[in-house]
């Protein structure tokens, strides 16, 4: 089953082909219309018969940003939603793209594919491209749907937002237990420890749990004595490293807990 049939625009042979190829590929059902004399045949409030009789039997519009002649598809664009409302549509470049007028009209902008190789992953932005454009589509359904198509966004969200709740709780359940550390005599407790292996886990979760902006600052207080203990031992021991040491200067300063805030994202 296709997963909806795309119309492409674009002055390039070259764009028309290789988008073909990508998308139909990735599922789709692709049409192409070669644009030629744009500042003629693309600027009016009238779309020319032809491209228009390819939209009414298309779902989606995949058009370039520029056309040539010194002609930019924004007129294009401006017609194609005033004739057809609920037409997802996609423009895509290989240069800049900051128009403000796209954001208006509600049209998702996305670069040309190219073969360049990203290092982590070793693919090239062809292999990514259809993934690329089935988010911008996503996001276009949910701009034409209007108000409760972003309420079942929103409602998707909400769900999300209460699974990182038990990342909350489980978040402070571990800075109570490193709390632990603080105590007299206590230089480990369960996996957590100021000396040996279990050092390493020990900075690395207390890091996240004060500078990740999961916790409140209300919330840490009750176990800053304690942590400026647990702190107070590992730099005895040489263990604050440049990673830690935003965190470890926080927990051993008597700044106010608000500014807490202040030093989330440094671990």
């Amino acid at each position: 089953m296709k997963k909806g049939k795309v119309l492409i625009v674009d002055d390039g042979a070259i764009w028309l082909s290789e988008g073909k190829r990508i998308l139909e590929q990735a599922g789709y059902e692709v049409d192409t219309y070669l644009v030629q004399n744009p500042s003629k045949t693309m600027t009016a409030a009238e779309l020319n018969p032809e491209v228009k009789e390819k939209l009414e039997k298309a779902g989606i519009l995949l058009v370039d940003k520029d056309f040539g002649e010194n002609t930019e598809s924004t007129l294009f664009c401006c017609a194609v939603r005033h004739a057809f409302a609920q037409m997802p549509i996609i423009r895509w470049t290989g240069g800049w793209e900051d128009s403000e007028y796209m954001k208006l009209l509600g049209v998702t902008c996305i670069q040309k594919p190219n073969k360049r190789v990203d290092r982590d992953s070793g693919k090239t932005r062809f292999d990514v491209f259809p993934e690329i454009f089935a988010k911008a589509l996503a996001e276009q359904k949910v701009i034409i749907g209007g108000p409760m198509e972003i309420f079942k966004m929103a409602a998707k969200e909400k769900k999300e937002d209460e699974q990182s709740n038990k990342s909350h709780d489980h978040r402070l359940q571990e800075l109570q237990e490193i709390s632990e550390l603080g105590k007299d005599g206590c230089n480990s407790y369960g996996r957590w420890g100021v000396y040996g292996q279990a050092v390493g886990v020990t900075k690395h979760e207390l890091g996240h749990a004060i500078c990740d902006g999961c916790l409140k600052p209300e919330e840490v207080v009750p176990f800053m004595p304690l942590l400026k203990v647990v702190v107070q031992k590992l730099k005895k021991n040489g263990e604050i490293d440049n990673r830690f040491s935003t965190c470890a200067e926080f927990i051993l300063s008597d700044a106010p807990i608000e500014q807490m805030e202040l030093i989330t994202n440094c671990y």
